[in-house]
Order: structure tokens, then sequence, then C-alpha cells
């Protein structure tokens, strides 16, 4: 990742014997450094020069003409990147990255140096960001793509690192060490993927990496990395001849290579083939006299070959050298037996067992060597264990196949059953990690989350480091609304396995509700790199987007979520509404409409739908949802309600009221229902009953600004003043500019306090200003505006024509007939809202607020026309 040092091609060494003076006497530029090119500035000369040094592998000589390229021009950022760059090759990483740094302080267009930077950088967090910033400017920058993949791959995140070396690879098909970091990254992908039980990606199996690398040999036969790495991946896979021919090759290739020649051995060992391996475990050993495995492996050569004579002296050595080698000592012990010299294998057994008490071979070879000694009661015991050992083996190998029962009870729909059998596997053995997280699973499935928990805890305290029992932990904590203990168990979940998607995604939630979209979109674009196919990452990262206000990235992920999930009627809902909200509203109810398709019996699925239709202005398409989730749901307050609220926008308020009523009796505890019910009350002249339920409302949301403004009104028609004062105290409490609420303040003190009456009118007065509403016109559009908050709607469209009247042909005519439009619409009255609408565009023409509902308006009526002929047929 490094590469040459920056050269000028034709050396620019060409200046005059005195300028060698600055250098030290044993470094001598070459011959053709006769005659600078005229105008060459003489640190250019130098920074060649050092270049040519260190293409020469004279570090020293380089360092010199570098610093004095520098002294010379100080801001010449090539001059610091090579010095940087000999700095790294000297192994002093801080002075290199000083070096790079400075590069690009001083032209920050220098990409190479960032990606030097990169490399030289410990921190992998800081390492990323470099890399990063170097394909925020060339995407195709292949030092960056392998430089930024080299961090992720270490890291654990596999997948992305995978993603990024095959960007690079198809920018230089030819280079071998970009392929060969890409294959072995497609190695661990499949084998991270089969030890997290994740199906394998295509493309990504064990056998693509093979094909890959044995691809790569046959383009390049002479690369010994990818035959060791293809040697290391066989014997992994248990394919030890084949491993061992690999390493074979490499030795061929380099006969100085004793890690390949040390491989082979082994593989040709562990594939008992003796005969084969004799020849290179002589070598390694007359290569490595002084290396104990050199020779722990010949004496297990000549022990396979039942040559004890001679494997005894080998292993002797090797144990000489490493006393607490288990195989050494295994090994040498079998082979005192084997020579008639129990006495002498006993400490050697002994000391085997010791050292690994869970191997058989050596618990029964030092029973044998007991025996022989006379020693029957030692060898009955330890034969005894050995039986017992056996029998709990066994007991284990039922466990599993009850563990293979209950994870198909499992997916098969049956959690209980499934529940019962882990419980019964925990009881006999309560050490297993993995047994805890099914069961976990199966409690979920069960909704018996509690105890999901205490599942996933106990298999913490077995095995802390099982990385997806913290990350489902996280995800229910966070599902709890316990968002620090999920930020806990999800970050650490993250840090012991990097490559857990769910997780990463799950906590870039915690942060999006802490307000931190920032780091949000950096973990799910994380997540997203090392799972492209990650639906949610893609929804949430959507989703984050859109409150970032960044629309055009927003709209691309929703998209690829339907992508990757047409059919889902998660999915389509979650993007539908979210198109909705993003102001594309046929996108967002055509996705929506598909949901309730696929899902005609849920009643939720007809209240999203109905809430997007009335957003764009199709009341009566709304109602007839609304109907569908009431008949679907009758018992769910929400359903009701929306009903009665579309009910309500129609002018129905005479049938949008029986509505509210269930919806609160449904319901209690929410305030929208009570609030409506006053709205009507209020509308009829009972002031009395609206200020009941205004009460109501107020006391289920306290901070209902419109709540207490209305109740304060409602106070005053009943000629309770000093109630409504003290309603309309709430309200600029809560909003200090609310203008109508300081008018009624200022009246109602007339007589009782005129000093503070007047301190609210001139309140009152300044907004007004500030406000610009500077006539009758202007007060009367405040009021309307007030009035629609509050979904009053005839008395906003009351207050809006008396404003129009007033105005004549005042400035703010356009504004007064879009708003009157606006509202027509929302109270479903789509014909004069039209109407208002286009004297507002006959004015201001280029208004995309005017031009977006006229477009809604279109498109509610097209859908009219759409239904009315699906009837007829």
């Amino acid at each position: 990742m490094n590469g040459p040092l920056l050269g000028c091609g034709a050396l620019l060494l060409l200046f005059g014997t005195p300028a060698f003076a600055q250098l030290p006497a044993a470094c001598k530029p070459p011959a053709s450094a006769a005659h600078p090119p005229p105008g060459t500035p003489p640190a250019r000369v130098y920074d060649a020069v050092g270049a040519w040094f260190a293409e020469k592998g004279d570090l020293k000589c380089s360092v010199a003409a570098f610093e004095e390229a520098l002294r010379l021009d100080p801001h010449s950022a090539e001059a610091h990147f090579d010095l940087g760059l000999a700095r790294q090759r000297e192994q002093r990483t801080d002075a290199a990255v000083r070096e790079f740094q400075l590069a690009l302080q001083h032209d920050p267009k220098l990409l190479q140096a960032r990606c030097a930077l990169g490399s030289a950088l410990s921190d992998q967090a800081a390492a990323e960001a470099e890399f990063r910033k170097a394909l925020a400017s060339d995407p195709q920058l292949v030092c960056a793509l392998d430089g930024l993949a080299q961090v992720l791959f270490n890291g654990g995140r596999y997948d992305a690192a995978r993603d990024y070396w095959q960007q690079a690879v198809r920018l230089q098909p030819d280079d071998p060490d970009l392929q060969l970091a890409l294959d072995t990254a497609v190695y661990k992908t499949a084998k991270a993927r089969q030890a997290d039980g994740q199906p394998p990606v295509e493309g990504s199996t064990v056998a693509d990496a093979i094909r890959l690398l044995t691809g790569l040999i046959e383009k390049h036969p002479g690369t010994t990395a990818a035959h060791f790495t293809l040697g290391n991946i066989y014997a992994n896979e248990r394919r030890f001849r084949e491993a061992a021919d690999e390493y074979r090759i490499v030795v061929q290739q380099d006969s100085a290579d004793t890690m390949a020649l040390a491989a082979e051995v082994k593989a040709l060992v562990d594939a008992a083939a003796f005969t084969d391996a004799l020849a290179p475990a002589r070598d390694y050993a007359r290569l490595r006299p002084n290396e104990p495995s050199a020779h722990i492996l010949l004496g297990m050569v000549y022990r396979g070959l039942g040559d004890y004579a001679k494997a005894e002296p080998e292993l002797e050595l090797g144990i000489a050298g490493a006393p607490e080698d288990f195989a050494a000592r295994y090994q040498l012990g079998f082979v005192l037996a084997k020579l008639g010299k129990p006495g002498q294998a006993l400490p050697q057994l002994r000391k085997a067992v010791a050292l690994n008490p869970a191997d058989k071979s050596a618990q029964f070879q030092l029973a044998a060597v007991l025996r022989s000694l006379g020693q029957t009661e030692e060898a009955g015991k330890i034969v005894e264990q050995f039986r017992k050992t056996t029998d709990v083996e066994f007991r284990n190998s039922q466990l599993t196949s009850d563990g293979i029962k209950a994870n198909d009870l499992l997916e098969a729909g049956k959690p209980a059953e499934a529940a019962e059998i882990y419980r019964r596997m925990l009881e006999e053995k309560g050490d297993s990690a993995w047994t805890a997280y099914n069961l976990a699973l199966a409690l979920e499935a069960m909704h018996d989350t509690k105890g999901a928990e205490e599942a996933l805890r106990r298999g913490i305290g077995v095995d802390p480091t099982l990385a997806k029992l913290r990350a489902e932990l996280g995800r229910l904590e966070l599902t709890d609304g316990d968002t620090e203990s999920a930020q806990q168990s999800l970050q650490s979940a993250v840090d012991l396995e990097p490559q857990l998607v769910d997780a990463r995604g799950n906590l870039a939630m915690i942060f999006a509700r802490k307000g931190d979209l920032s780091t949000a979109e950096k973990l799910l674009r994380q997540a997203l790199e090392d799972d492209p196919r990650y639906i949610e990452g893609h929804l949430n990262l959507g989703l984050i987007l859109a409150q970032q206000g960044k629309l055009p990235g927003a709209k691309q992920e929703l998209d690829q979520a339907v992508t990757l999930d047409p059919q889902g009627p998660d999915t389509l809902s979650t993007v539908g509404k979210a198109l909705a909200q993003m102001g594309k509203m046929s996108e967002g109810v055509a996705l929506l409409r598909k949901v309730v398709v696929l899902r005609p019996d849920l009643a939720a699925a007809h209240l999203d739908l109905a809430l997007a239709l009335a957003d764009s202005y199709d009341l009566p398409a709304a109602l007839a949802e609304t109907g569908e989730a009431v008949r679907l749901a009758p018992q769910s307050g929400v359903a009701h309600f929306y009903r009665g609220r579309v009910l309500y926008d129609l002018g129905r308020a005479t049938e949008a009221q029986p509505e509210f009523e269930i919806a609160h009796r449904l319901v209690p505890q929410i305030p929208e229902p009570p609030f409506y019910l006053a709205l009507i009350a209020k509308q009829e002249g009972k002031y009395a009953a609206a200020a009941g339920l205004l009460e109501e409302t107020v006391k289920l949301q306290p901070r209902n600004v419109m709540g207490w403004y209305l109740l304060g009104q409602c106070y005053e028609k009943q000629s309770d003043t000093d109630r409504a004062v003290a309603a309309w105290r709430q309200a600029i409490a809560i909003d200090p500019n609310l203008s109508q609420a300081l008018f009624g303040l200022a009246r109602a003190l007339r007589s009782s306090d005129p000093d503070e009456s007047g301190k609210f009118m001139a309140r009152y007065t300044e907004i007004q200003k500030q406000r610009r509403i500077l006539d009758s016109a202007g007060t009367l559009a405040n009021n309307a505006v007030v009035a629609a908050s509050a979904h009053d709607w005839p008395e906003a469209t009351r207050q809006l024509s008396a404003a129009i009247a007033e105005c004549g042909d005042c400035a703010v005519k356009a504004d007064l007939h879009k708003k009157l439009g606006l509202i027509d619409c929302q109270d479903g009255d789509l014909n004069n809202g039209e109407k208002e609408l286009l004297a507002a565009k006959a004015l201001k023409p280029a208004d995309p607020e005017i031009q977006r509902a006229l477009q809604l308006i279109a498109e509610a009526r097209n859908q009219h026309t759409t239904s009315a002929a699906r009837k007829v047929d």
C-alpha cells in the first residue's frame, strides 16, 4: 500500500558538483546528474535525488536529500510526502505521519499522501477516515480502496472489505496483490458467516475462494503468497494433501522459506503421509537446527514410520527447547513405551495429560504404561475416568440431538415446545451459551420478553464473548426503551464481532433517538457496507437522511429497500409513509395501496392508506379506508378516531361525533378525541360542554396550547372571566407569541387591571408589527391560521373570506387566496380549493406550494375517476 517514492520519471538529478556539498560525503548522486534543465527549482532536484537513493535502498542518503529539498522549499508537498515514505520504511511511524500531514496541509489534493497517511496511522478509525476522504475526492482511487478494505478486514468487517477490494480489482484486474487480498476476504467472509449461522453470500463461499485463488495462480504462477494462502485454506478445511502440494510449490520457488516447509511437513503428518513427509522434515531440521518445532515434527514423522529409535532423540531435542509442548511430550512417551522403556515414558505421559487433560489418546497411553509398571490401581482410576468422560460425551451427543429437534420446532412455529427442550438441556448442561440464546429466541416468540432477557444474561454469564447474546439483549432493551443499557449491550456486541449488522443498525437507531443523526448515518452506512442486502438498514438510513433534509439520498435508500423486499408489507408501509411525508404523495399512496392488497385483513394498513389519502386531499377515498379499518377492528379506538377525523374534515360533524365518542371510550388516555368533540360542541354553541371536554384535553396533554386557548374562549362565552384569564395565561406560558391569547387577556383585564391589560396589548401590538400585520385583513388572516391549527375549518374559512374581502388589492392578496384554497382542500372542498388556488396562482405563478396543491387536486380527481370506473366494471 505504500507504493514507490514519487519520482520525476526521467530523473531531475541534473545539477553541478558544488551542490553535492549539501549532502553527506558518502551520498553520491548518479553520474547523469550533470546539468539541470533550465529553470528547474533546486528543491525539486534534491527531491528527485532522494527518490533515486530510495530506489537504491539507501534510506540514509534519500532522507538527507529530501531534508535538503525541504530546507530550500518548506512548502513542497511532494518532498514532505517522499520524506514520509522514507520515514515509513525506516519504521519511524510518528515522523512519517507528520510528513504526510504536512504534505496534505500544503496540497490537499495530493491523494497519494492521504493514502499513505491512512496506512501509517495506528488508530483504525482515523485511518478509515483518511481513506474515506480520499475516496470522496476520487471514488476510483485504488490505494484508498485497498487501504480502506485492509482497515475493515483488520476490524473483522469482511463483507465490506471484500466489496472494496472487488472495486479495486475491477480497476486494476492484473494486480495479483489486490486479487489475493480479495480472495482472502472472500474466504474470511464465508467462514464468518458459517460461524454465525448466516446463509452464504453468492460468490463468497469457501469454494469460491478456492476457485478464485486457483485462477490467480494460473495467471500468476510465481506468486508464492497465493500458493501459501491456498495451502492455508486447504489445511483449514482439512484437505491436507492438497495443502501440502501448495506449500511444496512455495518451497520450490523459495528454498529459504522455512515457514512454508514447516507447514508442508505438518500437513503431510496430518494426512498420515509419513513417507512423503520424511524428506521435507529432514530439510526443515537441517535448516533450522535450533528450532524445537523442527525436531518435534521430524520425531513425529519417524514415529509415524515406526522408526522409534530415530524418533526418540529428535523428540528429546524438541522438548529441551519447548518443554510445554503437548505433542512432543505425548509422542516421546508413546515412543519410549514402544521401545520398552515404560519408566522413562511415564513422566512424559503424565506431563502430556497435565498439559491436555481432555486428550483421550494420552490418557489411554498413560493407563497402559501404568499397568505395565504394575500400578494397576492408578491405571484403573484413569480407565474409570475415561469411561465417565465417554458417558458425558454420549449425553452431550444426545443433547445435540435434542437441540436439533428444538431448533426444528422453533423454525416450525412451535416456540413453547422448543423452549421446553431448551430448558431441559440447560438443566442437564448449564454451561451452553448457545442453548441459552436459543431459549431466549423461543421465549421471544412466546412474547415472554422478561424471560428472554434472563436467558440472554445467563448465556452472557457463561460466555461473555458470544456477541450474538449481547446483540439480542441490546435489541430487547431498545424495544423496552432502556436506551442506555441497550447502547452498552449493542456496542459490546459490535466490539466483539464487527460484522453483526443488526447490532450496528440497532446501535445507529439509539444515536438517532438521541438526536445524533450524523453518527447514526455513519453506523448505518457501515452496516450496509457489511451487508448491502440489509433491508432495515436501507429503511432506517432513508428515514434519517430525510430527517436531515437529504431527500435525494433518502429516496435512493428507500427505493433500494423496496427493490430488496418488493412484497414485504412492513417494508412497503414504511417506505410509503416516508415518501408521503417527503411530499411524494402519489408514490407513497401507491405503495400503501399495495400493502392493503397484500394484507387486506390488517386494519393498520387501511388506516395508513387513509391518512396518506387525506393528506393528498382525497377525503372520500380516505373515508372508505377508515370504514374498512373500523370493520376489521371495531374495538380500535384509533380506527374510530381517524374515521371521525375524516368525517369532520368533510364537514360531516354530526356523523363524526359518535366516532369520536367511541374512540374516547375505548382509549380514554389519548387527548385527540375529547379535543375534537369540544370543537363540535363549541361550533354548536354548547360552551359548557366544550369547556368540560377541553379540560379533559389539557389534563391529558398539558402543553396543548390550542386546547388552553379554546378553553379560555369557552369560559369567556360563559362570562367566567377569571377562568378564561387563567386558561389564556397557560396558553402564553406555552407560546408567548400567541397573539389571540394576548389580545383576549388584554380585553379581559381592561377593567380589573388596566396596567397589566396595557402590557398585554403592547405585546400584542409588537407581535403584530413583527409579523407585518398592520391592517384588519392581516388580523383576520392571522386569526384564520390559528383557527386552522385548531382544525376549526368553518371558523378558519370565515376569517379568511373576510380577510380577502377586506384586503381588496392589498399586497398579501395571493397569500390569502392560497391559505383559503389549502384550507378548503383540507376540508374536502376541492372545487372551491382549486378556485382559490388558481386565483393565487394568477398573482404568484411561481409559488411551488400552490403548484403542489393543484397537482394533488388533479391526482385526487383522477383517483375518483379510476375508482368509479372500477365500480362500473
